[in-house]
């Protein structure tokens, strides 16, 4: 459910998105199995970034990095450091930034994935860091 949440952001329906999301993280609240709970949190937090709602956003994509990081999936963790880089750009706080890519990249590196790897790169270039 939380993938299909990102499918309405991405596809501009930040209320469809919000109302699926919010079920995910209904449905994955079980402690059996956080990692849903982590990608609900985090796709909540990337759509309170659209809506403008950055501390929301930042509590929500904290909440995700702590519980992929309980959770043992690392490579979410990365993905996670993505959207916060993203958060802390729009929030103006260039050394956050600078910390999250880093953090992301060193993961993406340590699992050989050069796309990510190269988004990382990427948004660094954007971010002039």
């Amino acid at each position: 459910m939380a993938c299909l949440a990102e499918a309405w952001l991405g596809h501009g329906d930040g209320a469809r998105a919000h109302e699926v999301a919010s079920q995910a993280l209904e449905v994955a609240g079980a402690p059996s199995f956080p990692s849903a709970v982590a990608w609900a949190q985090r796709i909540l937090g990337r759509i309170a970034q659209q809506r403008g709602y950055l501390q929301e956003a930042d509590a929500r994509l904290h909440e995700a990095l702590a519980t992929f990081a309980g959770s043992d999936t690392p490579f979410e963790v990365g993905r996670t450091h993505l959207a916060l880089a993203a958060l802390r750009h729009a929030l103006g706080d260039r050394e956050a930034v600078v910390g999250h890519l880093r953090e992301a990249r060193t993961l993406f590196e340590s699992f050989g994935v050069p796309v990510y790897i190269e988004r990382a790169d990427t948004l660094a270039r954007e971010y002039g860091c």
